[in-house]
């Protein structure tokens, strides 16, 4: 799917300047999105089995999507007490998704990301903006 002006998202928008999304689990660490094999790198199953379940969740929220250069923020619900990196579960998966279901034309185009840890709820909850625009 590609970001084009005209597709139209939630309450009719094409081209929005926010869009709020929300994600029912965290995306695997950046350290378990690929697997070594022996022709070469794959998309680990856990990633492959994220991405789905993120891809069914994006479509029955009909986003629409940023054209141009967009901001990223993301709030990931800790879904336990131990440890973990913040960044490494935070970005690539969420533009990888982004992209795939045409939120955004190229993650190249991403020209700041946040994220935080909070401490209610669960999942994940991303929102992407229009770059230049104070939303």
């Amino acid at each position: 799917m590609i970001c084009v002006p005209g597709r139209m998202g939630k309450g009719g928008k094409s081209g929005s300047e926010l869009i709020e999304l929300y994600y029912s689990s965290l995306p695997p660490s950046i350290n378990a999105l690929w697997k070594r094999t022996r022709s070469g790198m794959r998309r680990s199953d856990a990633y492959v089995a994220w991405l789905a379940l993120a891809a069914m969740e994006t479509r029955q929220q009909k986003p629409g999507c940023i054209v141009g250069p967009y901001c990223l923020s993301v709030q990931l619900a800790r879904p336990d007490k131990r440890k973990r990196d913040l960044d490494n579960f935070s970005f690539k998966a969420i533009n990888d998704l982004l992209v795939q279901q045409g939120v955004v034309a190229d993650d190249s185009l991403c020209e700041m990301l946040s994220s935080r840890w909070v401490t209610t709820g669960e999942g994940v909850a991303v929102r992407v903006s229009k770059a230049g625009v104070d939303a």
